[in-house]
């Protein structure tokens, strides 16, 4: 998951740097690009973070491939060329929105990523939360049927080296009891 962020990060950065050559445009990519950076500073966040959830790798790949081809998209305007720029007014309007809109898409992907990474701890925890009960519940029940045993078992079981704890060790730690016949 490291890498995918990495791998999405160097994308993302030589996407800003496309953004830097463009002179037509500008404006509108400006305000893409910002966008990008905005979420170039989460992901350096994220870079710590050592396990991702597979929904959050399949949207860093996706945001890899995206930020390669918004890069190139940028790269037509880095140049000046007024009559290109007249004809594909339109065009290139909705390229941009296009862009944005995918950028939005996956952003939204990754949070809720997040949210179900979040609910799937939630339901793991839940479960081996009730694994430890399960084993408390023996270890109790353990406890108190060698606390109500006779001495004179618990004698016998010491002596024949059975492998359990002499509970006469532990008595006073187990709570009240009942004075030994």
């Amino acid at each position: 998951s490291v890498i995918a962020v990495s791998l999405a990060l160097n994308a993302v950065a030589g996407l800003l740097k496309m953004c830097m050559l463009v002179t037509s445009n500008k404006h509108t990519a400006k305000k893409l690009c910002d966008e990008w950076r905005r979420l170039e500073i989460n992901l350096r966040d994220a870079a710590c973070i050592e396990r991702l959830g597979p929904m959050h790798v399949v949207a860093l790949g996706s945001l890899r491939e995206l930020a390669n081809t918004t890069a190139t998209f940028l790269g037509t305007f880095t140049q000046r060329n007024y009559a290109r720029k007249l004809v594909n007014f339109a065009k290139d309007r909705d390229a941009f929105a296009a862009h944005a809109d995918k950028l939005s898409q996956l952003m939204r992907e990754l949070g809720l990523g997040i949210a179900i990474d979040a609910a799937s701890l939630q339901l793991q925890l839940a479960e081996v939360h009730d694994m430890d009960m399960r084993e408390l519940g023996t270890q109790l029940a353990s406890i108190n049927d060698t606390h109500r045993e006779s001495p004179d078992r618990r004698g016998e079981r010491q002596a024949t080296g059975d492998g359990q704890p002499a509970a006469t060790d532990n008595r006073d730690a187990l709570g009240p009891h009942d004075p030994p016949d």
